[in-house]
């Protein structure tokens, strides 16, 4: 048995190594992460912004510009990236557990090399015909701003737990929207920065994404090169590979570590300067958020004791209760700036141990050295926390007695909740992946608490009273009789999910089938008692309450009451993450979610009534179908560990169910969106149908579109001020807009309903592989169209601005 667990830990050691180069992730323009994607036009507005002050008409030239660049990037996203993807999806088709060949992968690595380089060109063209165009004076900001996009761009590669996404400090300095005097205090810093870091960062990617090929060439010159299975099944050989592999693996890991340092290094000598010439206040919040991404083994925002109010806040509170002309006030401006400065101190030691941590997990001593590490910055934090609580004694302490025990009262509430948030009950999972809250079994104003079928909850029922109509008085009489329903679910199908969740079907092998068949049967026969009893209650609301009750909005009701059943609840079966989807949520929700106003919202819900039978059939059995293949993924359990199926056919079987609930989900939410925009949307006036159908196009994509221009859209279709002739452009654009998104929609769902997109399983020597290649393939072509998506959203937003007034504009603004 030793020789397998060797192999084991060899596969293990390629397969860490490996994640570091080969990712699978969907990202931009569907280039998974392994290539730059290009820059979006937001991105290079804001870049631009940074350094260069254009009008309308220079960005209206770069606008176009950036529709070339982006239409360059999509013939090489379709040409050698495309090649480049399908190399990196087929050298993982062919895994076989061991090292790829040291040949394939230089090929890999060298194609890689060649489209991030094309890349890189196709960026320094765009910054070049920018240059060309703007005046003199602006030319030195666009190359300020080429030099962040290629440090940005080679960062991107740098995917998973070493991440150097949003670590840079002088994005963390941009993101806090500094004041002129700020950046004229750290321009000569920010150059620096902007000048030395690309050098550095293209190291880091380089290393990280390389590291697999380093270990390769590492073990060919020890004479470890193209070893196969038989090798490592040999004792003595096998032995001597896996020290070889370790050794390789250790001296990968010390230059990427090496790497990382030198970048850190110079960015934490740029934080000095920072701190010396920027307010104690702004600085904190910048070094917060950079040193949060760019250190995560030191846990810079763990705060030890509860999330209570900072020490600022706290300062403000007190010296707007201290007496103008008081002296007290000079003395908190006095607590706050040591408290500064000994915070800062302390932060600082804390970003000196995560690194020391970070270095022990490169150089995998972690067993060794880390406990002791933690321990010492689990120390320091406390220091941190105990520093705030004695600045915060001693800000209070300043306070007349009165207001001082005011303050304190108003602490320690404000501590209580925080800590009631976090000591909330959470969801426990009960065998076979059910989760039961272990909270009691009725239905509360929260709603939910079983993730197989509930009652209808108390928020849920007056949403169902709201689709009706009702007056006081009829309400109050659903009310009781929704009392009597949740006394009869409670006592009917409470016991039966208890029953269920008491099972343990995963403890013992040998009664597993029968007991995971058994729970399954609990749990249809949950679900059909609770659809007896939501009908029984509709009838009792329709007989008791009589003809405010019309049969339309009754039927609405059922369909609203499936959605409210937990439709989405149990995650599928699958070997592949193509299993997941976005929730499916009901057409009277999605009316409800806009905020329209009384009339538009009534008039958005008679229209959409006469499509509710429709949709009623098409849900009538979502709720019971997946206990259904839950069941049937047990019996094909079963007849795997009785041999009567091999694990590929096993496999191959739970897949295909999950790819046919996925499908049926898919069609399902094509169904209410067609319904949406052929029935509701026409059927109200301009500006909220326009609201629902960019709303539409929202969740088609299941992936939400920036809030930024979804707040521009929404703020600029509301203006009470919108003159005739504006309200028709927004009419034009957004329509035209709209148009275009759809058909990006409508491609995306026909890629989500493709049967090949499935995870394709083989037989390898000494067991199976799974191959995610077609898998990977949708989904970077899914990330094309969200990318797409994304750009002709950041045009409308401009598009929609363009139409307003500056005082239109302004007002938008102050609504968000």
């Amino acid at each position: 048995m030793q020789h397998h667990s060797m192999t084991s830990l060899f596969r293990l050691l390629v397969i860490a190594v490996a994640l570091l180069g080969i990712r699978a992730a969907a990202f931009g323009q569907g280039a998974s992460g392994e290539v730059p994607d290009p820059m979006g036009l937001r991105e290079t507005r804001e870049l631009f912004e940074r350094y260069v002050d254009l009008d309308d008409s220079d960005w209206l030239l770069i606008e176009a510009m950036h529709d070339d660049y982006l239409a360059d990037f999509e013939t090489l996203r379709d040409g050698p990236i495309a090649a480049f993807l399908e190399v990196g999806r087929a050298l993982r088709a062919s895994n076989t557990g061991m090292m790829p060949s040291l040949e394939r992968l230089e090929d890999y690595f060298d194609a890689w090399r060649s489209v991030v380089g094309s890349v890189h060109r196709l960026d320094e063209r765009f910054f070049a015909s920018v240059a060309a165009i703007v005046g003199e004076e602006a030319v030195e900001g666009v190359e300020r701003a080429r030099l962040v996009r290629r440090r940005r761009a080679d960062a991107a590669a740098v995917m998973g737990g070493l991440s150097l996404r949003d670590t840079s400090l002088d994005d963390a300095f941009w993101s806090m929207t500094p004041t002129a005097e700020e950046f004229a205090a750290v321009d000569d810093v920010l150059r620096g920065l902007e000048s030395s870091t690309p050098r550095l960062v293209r190291a880091v990617a380089v290393g990280t994404v390389e590291s697999i090929l380093e270990v390769a060439r590492r073990l060919e010159k020890a004479g470890y090169g193209g070893v196969t299975e038989a090798d490592m099944n040999d004792g003595d050989r096998g032995r001597e590979i896996m020290q070889a592999v370790s050794e390789a693996y250790a001296g990968a890991m010390s230059e990427i570590y090496d790497s990382r340092a030198k970048l850190m290094d110079r960015e934490i000598a740029a934080a000095r300067l920072f701190r010396d010439r920027l307010e104690p206040a702004r600085w904190r919040k910048i070094k917060r958020r950079w040193a949060t991404r760019t250190f995560p083994e030191a846990h810079i925002g763990f705060e030890i004791g509860g999330d209570g109010p900072g020490v600022e806040k706290i300062a403000a509170e007190v010296r707007a209760l201290l007496p103008e002309d008081s002296r007290d006030r000079v003395i908190v401006d006095e607590i706050l700036s040591a408290w500064y400065r000994n915070d800062d101190r302390l932060t600082d030691q804390m970003i000196v141990l995560g690194r020391d941590i970070m270095r022990v997990l490169f150089e995998q001593n972690g067993l060794q050295n880390g406990p002791v590490l933690e321990d010492e910055l689990e120390a320091m934090a406390s220091s941190r926390q105990a520093l705030r609580a004695k600045t915060t004694e001693s800000l209070i302490a300043l306070l007349p007695e009165a207001s001082r025990e005011a303050v304190m009262s108003d602490l320690a509430g404000r501590e209580a909740t925080g800590e009631a948030g976090r000591d909330g009950s959470r969801a426990g999972v009960a065998e076979g992946g059910v989760a039961v809250d272990d909270a009691p079994l009725e239905a509360g104003p929260g709603g939910s608490t079983f993730r197989i079928v509930n009652p209808i909850a108390i928020d849920e029922l007056e949403f169902m009273l709201d689709l009706f109509g009702l007056e006081a008085t009829d309400r109050d009489v659903a009310r009781s009789l929704h009392a009597d329903y949740l006394d009869a679910w409670a006592g009917e199908v409470a016991p039966i999910l208890e029953v269920a969740a008491a099972r343990t079907p995963y403890e013992d092998d040998d009664a597993f089938g029968e007991e995971a068949l058994l729970q399954n049967d609990e749990y249809l026969a949950a679900v059909q008692a609770t659809r007896r009893l939501d009908d029984r209650l509709f009838d009792d609301f329709a007989t008791a309450i009589g003809t405010s009750i019309t049969p339309a909005r009754l039927e609405a009701v059922r369909l609203q009451r499936i959605f409210d059943r937990a439709i989405d609840v149990e995650s599928l079966s699958s070997t592949g993450v193509f299993a997941a989807s976005a929730p499916e949520k009901s057409p009277f929700e999605i009316i409800d979610g806009m905020d329209f106003d009384p009339t538009t919202r009534a008039n958005a819900i008679a229209a959409l009534l006469p499509e509710v039978p429709g949709l009623r059939e098409a849900y009538s059995g979502a709720d019971a179908a997946r206990i259904d293949v839950a069941r049937r993924d047990i019996l094909d359990s079963v007849a795997y560990d009785e041999k009567k199926i091999d694990y590929l056919g096993f496999t191959r079987a739970v897949n295909r169910r999950a790819l046919k609930i996925l499908g049926d989900r898919e069609r399902r939410r094509a169904r209410i969106e067609a319904v949406m925009l052929e029935a509701v949307v026409p059927s109200l006036e301009s500006r909220p149908s326009i609201e629902l159908g960019f709303e539409m196009a929202d969740r088609g994509m299941h992936s939400p579109g920036d809030a930024r221009t979804t707040g521009v859209v929404r703020g600029a279709l509301r203006l009470p001020t919108l003159e005739s002739g504006q309200i028709d452009t927004l009419a034009t654009i957004l329509r035209e807009h709209l148009e275009r998104e759809l058909d990006l929609v409508a491609r995306a769902r026909t890629l989500r309903l493709d049967s090949s997109r499935m995870p394709e399983i083989a037989e390898i020597e000494g067991g199976v592989s799974t191959r995610y290649g077609a898998e990977q393939a949708f989904a970077q072509e899914l990330g094309k169209l969200v990318f797409q998506r994304d750009e002709l959203r950041e045009r409308l937003r401009n598009r929609v601005l363009s139409t307003l007034s500056d005082e239109q504009r302004r007002a938008i603004d102050a609504s968000r």
